[in-house]
């Protein structure tokens, strides 16, 4: 292997057995390339897309472009990435950077542009090749941050394709993830599954795996894994990458007995998903064993119904087939990304008195459509798994209560509520209480429509829906009040936030102009940079006092605001503010265009 090589690392902090080669491709950030959360990994409510590489549990740090190629698309956006930056390459593969704090000089500018002149603090643009920034291999694109839906410090990363629509996983197609620790099995589910309707419930749950024991299963089933790749010292678990099995027929329990070919195929491989499949969560894990014992079981197997796209075998989807008395020898390999696999061969005898049928148990292929007195519930076909206790009633507090959270849902519904009252209809949300996956509560304001006099919403969770009125304006709170001098670098902050439907909106007008704000979901916090693209922008008087007014929207039209003074000094060396261009505007107005 080349020395020298940037992209080549081993940890020297402490001694971990694994390690990453970016080679040929340049390193994300300039430290060891440490993963803080895997391709595929099963969040709360959906999958992980990318990997999360640490940045020493800090912001600021430079972020570099993996390969040649141009700024394909920037979003910016209080939650989510946050700040994000797309670069397309050209080998048609298109690698994301996310929870930015900044870009580059010569990115932020053409960005910030773009920002005062549709006067809004988040974007989505898409540049064609002709007008983007064009980027070298190794060249730096950003500084690291925690920005958006991030937990702490880290640089969200994705390797997409299909004109960076489709993630991919890093390591399959870009980056080599070495170790020589193979993943850690802590527990096998066996399910049994009815073909015909496409049920499919746990039978037996094993935790020993001595391989001599002769199980007595279904004829037809499916298996579940709970494994994770953790190498020894190192805090964080990776999801596994793929599972395969060997099966073959064998006369009683003695594996030296003679048998039939072993035959062998892929079950899963965690190479690509599609944003789409978000809500197969609900079946790819257990959600019963999820919600109920908070473990998670990923299921090898996908019934009737489900395609998704970390199922490699498309021919028997998963499903292992033994005849009653016959007995079968299976070997599962559970491998990380380096191709390190944990072998666990287990021995099964089918038996069909534990064959699994269901009768009589509700089936929504087709569209349905659920009636009440103050509600009506539409359910899309395939939404709701066969012989699941899918229910829709009204609650004693006069919520709609929608199943619950252990039914996997894969499809989001849509319901109808009537409104408290006729009057005021905009003001009327629907608000959904549910249990996350963690057994706490948790109330959202959904986005809701209004349909012939109904309130409406789509939801993709059950739980216990009800209409509230939201006459309540965001609430604004300077920060640092007792500050009135200001110099350039230095921040204007405010705390804004909605406990209802959420701040939609935030607008700074910095001595009559408006001024970019930057807001933080997480932190609650908005704040204006008193930097040199504001002064370029909105030119404010210096040495004197100046107003700054703060006007928050809610997402139903709730407005609030707030007028302070502040004195900016050091005047910036920049042109004279125009009198012309005031007075035929009849006020001040930020500057438009780069």
């Amino acid at each position: 292997m080349r020395k020298g090589v940037s992209g080549f690392f081993l940890c020297l902090s402490v001694v971990y057995s694994q390690y990453v080669e970016v080679y040929p491709y340049h390193n994300v950030v300039d430290t060891v390339l440490m993963i803080a959360g895997g391709f595929g990994e099963l969040r709360n409510s959906h999958f992980h897309a990318g990997i999360d590489i640490r940045t020493n549990e800090r912001e600021g740090m430079p972020v570099y472009s993996i390969d040649d190629g141009y700024v394909y698309r920037v979003n910016i956006s209080p939650d989510g990435y946050g700040k994000a930056i797309y670069i397309m390459h050209n080998n048609g593969y298109c690698s994301v950077y996310g929870h930015l704090s900044s870009f580059s000089p010569v990115i932020e500018g053409k960005i910030k542009s773009i920002q005062y002149v549709k006067h809004t603090f988040s974007i989505d643009t898409i540049f064609s090749y002709e007008s983007a920034i064009k980027v070298k291999k190794g060249e730096m694109i950003a500084l690291s941050g925690n920005t958006g839906f991030s937990t702490g410090p880290h640089v969200h990363f994705e390797i997409r394709k299909d004109s960076c629509n489709k993630p991919v996983n890093p390591f399959s197609v870009f980056f080599r993830f070495n170790t020589k620790t193979s993943p850690v099995v802590y527990s096998i589910v066996i399910y049994a599954v009815d073909t015909l309707s496409g049920a499919s419930r746990a039978f037996k749950w094993i935790s020993s795996f001595r391989g001599t024991d002769i199980l007595e299963v279904p004829e037809v089933f499916g298996i579940g894994i709970q494994a994770v790749d953790k190498t020894p010292g190192y805090k964080f678990r990776l999801p596994v990458y793929s599972v395969e099995l060997c099966e073959r027929i064998i006369n009683g329990g003695n594996e030296n007995a003679t048998g039939s070919v072993e035959e062998c195929r892929r079950l899963l491989s965690l190479d690509s998903l599609s944003f789409d499949e978000k809500m197969l969560i609900n079946y790819f894990r257990d959600n019963v064993v999820f919600h109920k014992k908070k473990s998670t079981i990923m299921k090898t197997f996908a019934v009737r119904g489900i395609d998704f796209s970390f199922y490699a075998d498309k021919k028997t989807r998963g499903i292992i087939k033994v005849l009653d008395n016959e007995v079968k020898q299976l070997k599962l390999k559970v491998c990380n990304s380096a191709m390190v696999c944990r072998e666990i061969t287990l021995y099964v005898r089918g038996n069909r008195r534990f064959n699994y049928t269901e009768d009589n148990c509700k089936v929504f292929r087709s569209d349905t459509v659920i009636y009440g007195d103050r509600f009506i519930v539409e359910v899309p076909g395939g939404a709701v798994l066969p012989c699941y206790d899918f229910f829709v009633k009204e609650g004693e507090d006069g919520s709609v209560v929608v199943g619950n959270e252990t039914i996997p849902l894969i499809r989001p519904f849509k319901i109808y509520i009537k409104p408290l009252s006729s009057q005021a209809l905009q003001k009327q949300v629907i608000v959904l209480h549910r249990e996350n996956g963690k057994g706490k509560s948790h109330y959202e304001a959904l986005p809701t429509d209004i349909e012939r006099g109904w309130l409406t919403a789509n939801s993709g969770y059950m739980g216990a829906f009800r209409v509230v009125y939201d006459t309540l304006p965001p609430v604004i709170i300077r920060l640092n009040s007792r500050k009135v001098a200001y110099r350039r670098g230095e921040f204007i902050r405010m705390k804004v936030y909605d406990n209802l439907t959420g701040v939609s909106r935030i607008d700074v007008f910095v001595d009559g102009r408006w001024a970019l704000s930057e807001y933080d979901k997480k932190t609650r916090e908005a704040v204006v940079l008193l930097d040199t693209f504001f002064f370029m922008k909105c030119e404010p008087r210096t040495n004197v006092r100046i107003p700054v007014s703060v006007i928050a929207f809610d997402k139903v039209g709730n407005r609030s605001s707030i007028t302070f003074h502040i004195v900016i000094k050091e005047r910036a060396s920049i042109p004279e503010r125009s009198k012309s261009a005031d007075n035929s505007q009849g006020g001040r107005r930020c500057v438009e265009g780069s």
